[in-house]
């Protein structure tokens, strides 16, 4: 014997569809928290008269439900509208097809990037965010594009004179042939000449968007752009290969690993996103973290002196592979009080070759400088001197910075609290780029900072319903 199919059979007493809804489903809790924030800013936009639209309300917890089971498709997500009983609860059984997500989104834009601060707020006072310590570090996501679509700027400028050529032969070609007809040669071109005259278009666009990226200056010619999107950036991966994306930043709170500034930076590199994340974590939460860890990448005078302006501690990585580096040159130099002064561990004076307008001090020991000296064995100095005929001595603000952030990454303490970056910035980028396997499905900076930042606000809306769940 089998169970028979009972969808075909009427049912003695009315229900609806929350009926079907389990009640330790987390759909619950998402109707809970969405009618807790304020979207009053999504209904500016609409107006009594003509056919009424889907709620507002309706979209946002739809979309973010979806984001947070790993849907980034407007087709998967009405798809799920249709077929399945969490998602229709959640969109009130109206059934948006992805146009109607697609517009929604685009309409949004700035509002639902908004609602990320006050999701993160929300946070704070359900005591989810203590801004005690945080973990800042960046991801390489791909952009949807791909290095086949790119080209450098050097093949760029030849292939443009070569289309020119071809287009300039073709039309001339045309023109003979039609030279009898009344027709206007523009309207009788071959898809030939149209290919190319597109092709060209698109060579051209990528062509200005380097030169603008160089800021007046000569574009490197193995500098190349993505014709897909013009916006992606070439950056390595594994195996010296690239691939064209974007640089996701993030911030995050170690209590509760809730993400409290999400942001794109303009460059592959980590190291001048720190100070911009720092604003933001100031911006959205209201004030600065107590602790700021972040790995080598992040490592520079002035990213330290952000921190310390912050009225925060740095605990930055100051070598690859995040292991404490021995005794610098700059740590053990003794400053006299004079400008560009310093004196070697053994205290003799060392000889100044530059002084330089930054605050920096370049020295140059002679021969023999470091001779019978007894400090040999530990001192940075005459170990560089080896290799080296010039050191660099960094100005003296800078120098005690950098020498008290080493020093309390070679402290006990120190270390202890470093080894917590990993666990808890580390996570949230697993989370977002791997267990839920999100991908960039748009183009263009202004769209995929609006992902990143819905992408980041669905991880908060997780961390948030798993706590009142509990």
């Amino acid at each position: 014997m089998f169970r028979s199919d009972l969808t075909s059979q009427s049912q003695i007493f009315a229900f609806t569809v929350r009926d079907l809804v389990a009640e330790d489903s987390d759909t619950w809790l998402y109707v809970d928290l969405f009618d807790r924030l304020d979207l009053g800013v999504f209904y500016a936009d609409y107006v009594s008269q003509g056919q009424p639209g889907i709620d507002p309300k309706l979209m946002v917890r739809t979309i973010f439900y979806g984001l947070a089971h790993g849907i980034v498709s407007g087709r998967k997500l009405a798809e799920s509208c249709r077929c399945e009983v969490r998602y229709i609860v959640l969109s009130g059984e109206q059934r948006p097809d992805f146009r109607t997500f697609h517009r929604f989104v685009d309409r949004h834009h700035e509002r639902l990037g908004a609602l990320f601060a006050q999701v993160v707020r929300l946070a704070q006072k359900m005591g989810l965010v203590s801004l005690g310590r945080i973990a800042i570090d960046g991801s390489r996501i791909k952009g949807n594009t791909s290095k086949h679509k790119a080209m450098s700027y050097g093949r760029m400028q030849h292939t443009v004179d070569k289309i020119k050529e071809e287009l300039a032969t073709l039309k001339a070609q045309m023109a003979e042939e039609n030279a009898a007809s009344a027709r206007d040669v523009a309207d009788s071109l071959p898809n030939e000449i149209a290919l190319r005259e597109n092709r060209l278009a698109k060579i051209e666009a990528a062509k200005k968007a380097l030169e603008e990226e160089a800021k007046g200056e000569a574009v490197d010619p193995k500098a190349s752009k993505s014709f897909n999107d013009l916006e992606a950036m070439p950056m390595a991966k594994v195996g010296h290969e690239f691939k064209y994306g974007y640089n996701a930043q993030a911030a995050v709170d170690e209590q509760s690993q809730i993400i409290v500034a999400a942001e794109l930076h303009d460059n592959p590199q980590d190291s001048h996103a720190l100070p911009m994340m720092l604003d933001k974590v100031e911006e959205t939460c209201g004030r600065s973290a107590a602790e700021v860890l972040a790995d080598s990448g992040y490592q520079s005078d002035a990213n330290l002196e952000a921190v310390e302006a912050k009225g925060a501690t740095p605990y930055i990585a100051a070598a690859r592979g995040e292991e404490t580096v021995e005794l610098t040159v700059a740590e053990q130099v003794v400053a006299t009080g004079i400008p560009h002064e310093y004196l070697c561990p053994a205290g003799k004076q060392l000889p100044v070759s530059v002084r330089r307008s930054d605050g920096r001090t370049v020295v140059q020991p002679p021969d023999g400088f470091c001779a019978g000296c007894p400090f040999q064995k530990t001192c940075r100095l005459f170990q560089k001197t080896r290799t080296a005929k010039t050191i660099t001595i960094v100005s003296e603000p800078h120098r005690q910075v950098r020498s008290s952030n080493l020093a309390r990454l070679r402290d006990a303490r120190g270390q202890e609290v470093y080894r917590r970056r990993k666990a808890i910035v580390e996570p949230v980028f697993g989370n977002i780029k791997s267990n839920k396997g999100m991908r960039i499905l748009v183009k263009g900076r202004r769209k995929v900072g609006l992902w990143w930042k819905m992408a980041a606000t669905a991880h908060n809306l997780e961390k948030i319903v798993g706590v009142m769940a509990a």
